[in-house]
């Protein structure tokens, strides 16, 4: 049953991450994605695996956040849009984590998992930048996909980057591997900058800083002189509103308040469209805190911030609210889900960082292990990313996120796994080989993590 869910899940995600399926409307009339992805969890249920998944810290955190919503929803300020988002958001992204953490159990696979996601958003953002797809600001994306907003694609496309740093700085030895890497990475950042989103732009420094910060003394020595010529060669290549955009990220000097925007000479235009957003955002971040002190246990309602920000702002005197949501993945969930639902929310993301940890500063020899040091750190590269993009847009119920968590949580069974083979003897008192049977799952992991 593993055999035959592994393949459907790496199909599974080239389809969510490379926005192919999307862009071919008679494939995803047919919700091919979604039969794929049920007969994938079908097999994972069959195989025995689900309890097991269940059971880790991972999974126990992220459904307590799912039990969680329920009450949020029926209590919020307009239910039938909680439940929405529940059916056709949340459930999905929860049943993903269980189809990644349940189908991937040997570190090829992994690795396998790894070069899907990297390549996928890849071909991603070669697509965006053949179709020109940019919305009437100008901004890269992907129309008519998930990827259509400029912000939600630059998210994707760093998470991309994320995977390319495995085979380029830690796993791949083969040289054509890691040459696609580098060329794959060189078009997402190309991609990147096109979008015009500052969150994006900020996660990829970060993302430079911990790759610098992890980096052996060598290596340090090269992305020292690498990094900066990279930035500025983005600098230079970015589309000058684009560079107007990003100098805008703390609103703008000038004062527009009252001045028709569109009137504006074009030079000026975006500046003055990037000040008002980043004006927009500073009031709907007060907001979000506003109704967070003012709905504390179960919020308004997951999905509901709109409605209840519209409520304040008519309040306020102003004639409607911005319609627009937080713009801040924490205050999104402590004012949809209340402190509790953010505190559940944290404690999932903190359960993350556990087992990569534990993965990277294991000691453990054979390639293997060294493959599932470079991978850990990779993806807690990931999480970095997520968690500076999560101050700058509401990802609260994305479904990268629980992938990223399935895919923690295979990565720890698999490491707890090798951790119990080596220290189980065989018949004749010498430690099992590589090539030896795997011992049980739940004993392999049950008190390590």
């Amino acid at each position: 049953m593993q055999r035959v869910s592994f393949p459907l899940a790496v199909i599974f995600l080239a389809a969510i991450f490379s926005g192919l399926l999307e862009k071919m409307p008679f494939l995803a009339n047919a919700h091919i994605l979604t039969v794929i992805g049920a007969i994938a969890l079908i097999g994972v249920g069959l195989s025995g695996r689900l309890s097991v998944v269940l059971n880790h810290p991972i999974a126990r955190w992220l459904l307590f956040f799912t039990v969680w919503f329920i009450p949020c929803a029926l209590f919020g300020f307009w239910p039938g849009g909680s439940v929405f988002l529940f059916r056709d958001g949340w459930s999905r992204s929860f049943l993903s984590f269980i189809l990644l953490a349940g189908c991937v159990v040997t570190v090829k696979q992994c690795k396998t998992i790894y070069k899907t996601l990297g390549y996928s958003v890849g071909f991603l953002a070669i697509m965006a930048l053949v179709l020109r797809g940019a919305d009437n600001t100008g901004r890269l994306g992907l129309l008519g996909t998930r990827y259509e907003n400029a912000n939600d694609f630059a998210w994707t496309l760093v998470l991309g980057l994320s995977f390319f740093l495995f085979p380029i700085f830690r796993g791949e030895r083969d040289k054509r591997t890691k040459i696609i890497a580098v060329v794959c990475s060189v078009v997402i950042l190309l991609a990147l900058v096109k979008t015009g989103s500052r969150g994006g732009m900020i996660a990829f420094l970060m993302m430079a800083a911990y790759g610098y910060h992890q980096s052996s003394r060598r290596m340090k020595i090269r992305l020292g002189v690498l990094i900066p010529l990279l930035l500025l060669a983005l600098y230079f290549i970015s589309p000058s509103d684009m560079r107007r955009r990003y100098t805008t990220f703390f609103g703008s000097g000038k004062n527009y308040i009252g001045i028709d925007v569109h009137q504006l000479p074009p030079e000026e235009r975006e500046e003055a469209l990037a000040a008002a957003s980043a004006e927009q955002r500073k009031t709907i971040l007060r907001d979000s805190l506003h109704v967070t002190i003012f709905h504390p246990l179960l919020g308004v309602g997951p999905g509901n911030f709109s409605v209840a920000q519209d409520a304040l702002a008519r309040a306020r005197g102003e004639l409607k609210g911005m319609w627009a949501v937080t713009h801040n993945t924490y205050t999104q969930i402590s004012s949809e889900m209340g402190i509790v639902g953010l505190a559940i929310y944290v404690m999932f993301l903190y359960q993350c960082f556990k087992p990569l940890n534990f993965i990277v500063h294991s000691k453990y020899p054979g390639k293997d292990w060294d493959d599932l040091r470079g991978m850990a750190e990779s993806m807690r590269a990931s999480f970095v990313v997520l968690l500076t993009m999560a101050l700058f847009d509401s990802y609260g119920y994305d479904t990268n996120i629980p992938i990223l968590a399935g895919l923690t949580c295979a990565l720890s069974f698999i490491a707890a796994r090798k951790r119990a083979l080596m220290k189980l003897p065989s018949q004749d008192g010498a430690p099992l080989s590589e090539s030896s049977p795997e011992p049980a799952l739940e004993p392999a992991w049950t008190g390590v993590l």
